[in-house]
C-alpha cells in the first residue's frame, strides 16, 4: 500500500532538517579547529625556543593568508578558501615538525585554553543576540 503524500513530505522534511543539523555541527567543529591552529601558530611564532626555520614557515603561511596577492584569489568561491587552508595546514605541519616537543605541548595547551574561552564568549554573544532579536520581533 502506498504512503500518503503528506507523510512523504514530512519524512523528507525531517531528513533534510537532520542533514542540515549534521552539517552545522561539522562546520562548527572545523571552524573551531582552524581557530585553534591559527592561535597555535601565533603562540609558536612568539617563542624563543622555536627554531628560525619553523618560524619562517609559519611566517610565510601567515603572510600568504593575509596577502592580497595569492595563487588562487580568496574571492573565488570554495577553491580560494581551500588554498588558504592548505597553506595554513602546511605551515602548521612544518612548525610542528621542527619545534621541540615540550614547547609544542605547552603552546597547544595554551591555544586550547584561549580558544575555548574565546568560543565560549562568541556563543554567549550569539545566544544573547538571538534572544534580543526574537524579543524585538
Amino acid at each position: 500500500m502506498a504512503r500518503p503524500i503528506g507523510a512523504v513530505k514530512i519524512e523528507l522534511s525531517t531528513r533534510v532538517h537532520e542533514w542540515w543539523q549534521v552539517q552545522r555541527v561539522r562546520v562548527r567543529r572545523d571552524l573551531i579547529s582552524i581557530a585553534k591552529q591559527v592561535r597555535l601558530l601565533s603562540l609558536l611564532m612568539k617563542r624563543r625556543e622555536v627554531p628560525w626555520l619553523a618560524k619562517a614557515a609559519g611566517g610565510c603561511a601567515i603572510a600568504y593568508i593575509v596577502s592580497p596577492i595569492q595563487l588562487i584569489p580568496t574571492f573565488i568561491p570554495v577553491i580560494g578558501q581551500l588554498d588558504d587552508l592548505l597553506v595554513l595546514f602546511l605551515g602548521t605541519r612544518v612548525m610542528r615538525r621542527f619545534t621541540p616537543p615540550l614547547v609544542l605541548k605547552e603552546c597547544e595547551t595554551l591555544a586550547e585554553t584561549a580558544s575555548s574561552a574565546q568560543i565560549a564568549r562568541w556563543e554567549h554573544l550569539l545566544h544573547n543576540s538571538g534572544q534580543n532579536y526574537s524579543s524585538a520581533a
